[in-house]
């Protein structure tokens, strides 16, 4: 992951609550609602650290993150971090 990238933190509470994949997307800005995140999952334009979202409708858990950190991607060029404090 590159240190220029787009990063916003999510905390532990938030991950435990339920945050959804989706709600990662629009998050980092990526996506404007949950129908375009589907619709671009199902498309194969999102990924989690290079590994294509097959279901938007789950949530993100402490298995995405390496060491604090989830890289997400839209398409080819677009990427952000995801940091879990």
């Amino acid at each position: 992951a590159g240190d220029d990238l787009p990063t916003i933190t999510i905390t532990q509470a938030q991950l435990e609550f339920g945050y959804g994949i989706n709600t990662a997307f629009i998050d980092v800005g990526f996506c404007t609602s949950n129908g375009e995140a589907r619709k671009l999952a199902s498309g194969g334009g999102l990924k989690i650290n290079d590994q294509k979202v097959e279901d938007t409708y789950g949530n993100l858990t402490i298995h995405h993150f390496v060491d604090g950190l989830a890289k997400l991607s839209k398409g080819k060029k677009h990427h952000a971090i995801l940091e879990l404090k």
